[in-house]
């Protein structure tokens, strides 16, 4: 193999006219008959025996050469493109030149490759910075979850108010009959929670353990078409009222529920991881700004090939996160009538540019890859 030329063109692609020569597309024609010999039928002889000169003589010298190009291709390209130290982005177009013969062949390969950048202004550029500060009521915030997190529920035997927790039996009616997905047994209901269709928590508050109560609810228009605007009876059955005991925010919490012996030295810890929560959302947030400006001086010739790829790669990964949700794209699709563009745009081409050139977020623009359709050049 032996590169003849290598040519840039424009959309940062490669013209490579690479020549395969007599001894490699020698090799190539003996693959080519050692795979292809038993499917070729020679008379007098058992299918796969027959000799290469003798199918040569039948079929002509020209036999096995489409299936040798196919085999010489691959190793003639990649060996081209590591020698001229090129970063191919994508698969290339081939196209065969002049006549194939014994001697060898050559062939023209088209390919996209890493764009070169022209970085333009990014010295001295300036973004806001957002000031990192935690108040009193964000380390309260944060204490509060801890708390609910080590909160318990404990019977208690008195009237249900808002906030606690009734454990009920319940069946709906429409029209004197129930009606399917209306009933329910032990079900613990935070009152207040907003759990259940408007009214039902409400008529709750005051009940006590043993009470049974019909509830008079109208379901929204906006409900299961079946119930929407209908009024219906839930009876009730109440078993327990259950109130929330929340600990007490002080030492013992905190040697309880964290590795800190007093409220002081948990509440300073809280504070600063806080603090470095913010400073890290703050520091992304200001490297962005100023990468946005980088990306905008920035000009490179992005070849399409990586375009695509990158759109390619958005829309796997949206795929990815519906079915973590359960989803199935066709279906969401024909949900949302939302066709997502082919190629993705010109933002994804522009993020695609800049996100390659800063460094950690490329796309492994160093890989090239072989293949490609070749075609004869008459």
């Amino acid at each position: 193999m032996s590169v003849k030329s290598c040519e840039k063109i424009e959309k940062s692609q490669v013209v490579l006219t690479i020549e395969v020569g007599a001894p490699e597309f020698e090799a190539a024609i003996e693959k080519a008959y050692q795979k292809m010999r038993k499917k070729i039928n020679v008379p007098g002889f058992r299918p796969g025996k027959a000799p290469r000169k003798i199918i040569e003589g039948m079929y002509g010298a020209e036999v096995f050469f489409e299936e040798a190009i196919n085999i010489a291709f691959p190793e003639a390209y990649e060996a081209a493109v590591k020698e001229q130290e090129l970063q191919v982005v994508g698969y290339p177009s081939v196209e065969i030149e002049g006549q194939v013969t014994r001697d060898g062949f050559t062939f023209k390969a088209t390919a996209p490759v890493y764009p070169e950048v022209t970085l333009g202004q990014y010295k001295g550029l300036s973004a806001p910075k957002e000031e990192v500060k935690v108040s009193a009521a964000d380390v309260d915030e944060r204490l509060k979850a801890l708390t609910d997190r080590n909160t318990r529920l404990v019977s208690v035997d008195r009237e249900a108010k808002e906030g606690d927790t009734v454990v009920i039996d319940f069946e709906g009616f429409l029209e004197g009959k129930p009606f399917e997905g209306g009933k329910g047994e032990n079900f613990s209901l935070e009152l207040g929670s907003h759990t259940f269709v408007p009214g039902f928590e409400e008529q709750l508050v005051g009940v006590k353990a043993g009470d049974e109560k019909d509830l008079d609810i109208t379901f929204p228009e906006d409900y299961h078409k079946d119930l929407a605007g209908k009024a219906v009876v839930f009876k009730v059955k109440v078993h327990e009222v259950k109130e929330k005991e929340i600990p007490a925010l002080d030492d013992e919490f905190a040697k309880d529920g964290s590795e800190f012996d007093t409220l002081k030295d948990l509440k300073a810890d809280l504070k600063k991881k806080i603090a470095a929560e913010r400073e890290e959302t703050v520091k992304r947030a200001f490297e962005d700004a100023l990468m946005e400006q980088v990306a905008e001086n920035i000009t490179a010739d992005v070849p399409d090939a990586m375009v695509e790829a990158q759109s390619r790669q958005f829309l796997d990964n949206f795929k990815m996160q519906l079915a973590q949700q359960g989803l199935q794209y066709d279906q969401y699709m024909k949900a949302t009538a939302d066709v997502p563009r082919q190629g993705g745009g010109p933002a994804a081409g522009r993020r695609q540019g800049a996100r390659s050139q800063a460094g950690p977020h490329g796309s492994g623009h160093g890989r090239h890859h072989q293949g490609g359709e070749h075609r004869r050049h008459r």
